[in-house]
């Protein structure tokens, strides 16, 4: 059984995966929200400044994105259909998180000098929502290590989705049959990526449309491991997931840790092979973790604004270790209300179509996680 199959018959560890890298961007974001800066993050320190937990974490949410995506897309009926599903999956539970910063955290975590109920603040909400862009309303938690800002997670979600209707392009432009453009515009981003040179770290398109397209400057990056998901998608027919390939990969991530700007060379394609040998690994069974539902997502939106009112309450002098014992239980109480009443839900219009009982069967089939 090829690793497509695999995925398509949930026979995978995916649920695992991504429950383990939101709660890797909440357990990095505890060292930051605490002392105010990434300095004394475990990566960051270990790396030379390189990259965070969290920071490798997103780009694993784009890796297993671009893969499943791509099967979403092969089982689409059209442009149309692929769109509907993706904004299912991700507006309904982006939305209540947006509200929840709007109309909980930040008037708990406002100084009272300014009311975030009034008329200019609640008329910029829709239209936030409408292009992912977050919502952080001033005055917010300003005696907090990291002021003024309610969610420092969501900027991540407009990219992704905007990635899916990338894929999207290249499929209609028939790149997606032919390997060969798609693995040259692979190449290309990870190029723009990874040498900083070449874009000079000052792009003068970061301020064209920058509501719709966020900072271009951004994009090589999170093409690179989204491209990186759909190469290895689209390859999965050649690709064997063996113990000594896994073991040379992770010792090409551990050299990547230790030179400079390694890890932008050399995690995209080790880390990647890493995570879906792990995904895929018969071996590791985790492939029922998701049986009760898939909570990242809604770890993901909610962990910020929740750490935030945490650090507002509690002793900032607490080692983030323990830091993280304390907000990852209600992080996850956050997601599972998130998945269980909005996301689950929504999720279900995907298949209005079909009969009940076969619709119910497709919502257990279907890769519905956090990036799909």
């Amino acid at each position: 059984m090829t690793p497509l199959d695999h995925s398509l018959t949930r026979k995978n560890n995916f649920d695992f995966m991504r429950f383990l890298l939101a709660s890797l961007v909440l357990f990095s974001h505890c060292f930051v929200l605490l002392r105010g800066n990434e300095g004394g993050e475990p990566l960051m320190r270990l790396s030379r400044g390189q990259l965070t937990l969290g920071s490798v974490a997103v780009n694993g949410f784009f890796v297993i994105s671009g893969f499943l995506v791509a099967q979403s897309w092969a089982r689409s009926s059209g442009l149309l259909d692929f769109a509907k599903k993706r904004v299912l999956r991700i507006y309904p539970g982006y939305a209540l998180a947006i509200l929840f910063c709007a109309f909980v955290a930040s008037p708990l975590g406002s100084d009272g000098s300014a009311s975030v109920f009034s008329a200019g603040p609640l008329a910029k909400i829709v239209p936030k929502i409408i292009v992912l862009s977050g919502y952080d309303p001033p005055q917010v938690f300003a005696s907090n290590p990291v002021p003024h800002l309610t969610n420092g997670s969501l900027w991540t979600i407009r990219y992704e989705f905007l990635c899916y209707f990338v894929l999207a392009a290249l499929a209609l432009a028939g790149c997606l049959r032919r390997r060969l453009p798609l693995l040259g515009l692979l190449i290309a981003a990870h190029v723009a990526y990874s040498i900083p040179s070449l874009l000079g770290n000052r792009v003068a398109w970061d301020h064209v449309l920058p509501h719709l397209l966020g900072r271009l400057s951004l994009w090589p990056r999170f093409l690179t491991y989204f491209l990186m998901g759909v190469v290895f998608c689209r390859y999965h027919e050649r690709i064997r997931y063996t113990w000594w390939a896994a073991l040379v990969a992770l010792g090409a991530v551990i050299v990547a840790v230790a030179i400079p700007n390694g890890l932008k060379l050399l995690l995209p394609l080790f880390g990647s092979y890493l995570l879906f040998w792990f995904a895929f690994n018969p071996a590791i069974p985790l492939a029922r973790f998701g049986r009760w539902g898939d909570f990242s997502y809604g770890i993901y939106l909610y962990a910020f604004p929740i750490q935030q009112l945490l650090v507002q309450r509690l002793d900032t002098s607490m080692h983030p270790c323990v830091f993280f014992l304390v907000a990852m239980p209600c992080a996850l109480v956050a997601g599972v209300l998130s998945w269980h009443l909005v996301e689950k839900r929504f999720l279900r219009l995907k298949y209005r179509r079909k009969r009940p009982e076969a619709a119910g069967a497709a919502l257990e089939q279907a890769e519905i996680g956090a990036t799909v």
